[in-house]
């Protein structure tokens, strides 16, 4: 738990950009689904890449905490889902930008919790049964947050939806 606190910090207060490079946002999902396929099928739960697109996003980023980002997203709603659950990693590339969703058909959490999941320590009163620290998400936030992006969780009727929306930008080239 230390050691995430301290990374949080180190990520909000670094200005390096030191290991970003061209990154596909495809290939970060596409990992990450690799790494959770198994664990999800053991929970009678469903994991799934969906492309808007032909061609994937390309992004400016640190391809380590991008992996981070999304082992975090996907992690979340493996443990907080009940078995049957589809859970989505969506891609999404537009003129702005480009757009990262992880969404489930789970229970999802309440507008008020949807506003301070990304917040230090904060936990919904139906994960305080399970495991976990409320720090995930705010990894995730500093993550989005050191790109230049914003994350926001929504209703997914039923369900919840986070969207990572990352700026479109030339760096690098």
């Amino acid at each position: 738990m230390f050691d995430t606190i301290l990374r949080i910090s180190r990520i909000e207060t670094s200005g390096a950009r030191t290991y970003f490079s061209h990154v596909e946002l495809k290939d970060v999902a596409e990992e990450m689904l690799d790494t959770f396929e198994a664990v999800a099928e053991e929970n009678g739960q469903s994991v799934r890449l969906k492309l808007d697109t032909e061609s994937s996003p390309v992004i400016w980023g640190d391809h380590k905490m991008l992996l981070q980002l999304a082992y975090n997203l996907i992690n979340n709603a493996i443990q907080h889902c009940p078995s049957g659950t589809q859970i989505t990693v969506q891609i999404q590339s537009l003129e702005s930008g480009a757009k990262f969703i992880v969404l489930d058909d789970g229970p999802g959490v309440t507008d008020e919790a949807g506003v301070k999941i990304f917040d230090l320590f904060f936990r919904t009163d139906s994960s305080r049964t399970s495991g976990g620290n409320g720090l995930g998400l705010a990894l995730v936030r500093a993550i989005a947050t050191r790109h230049g992006a914003t994350v926001r969780a929504y209703d997914n009727h039923p369900g919840l939806k986070v969207v990572v929306s990352f700026p479109n930008t030339n760096e690098g080239t």
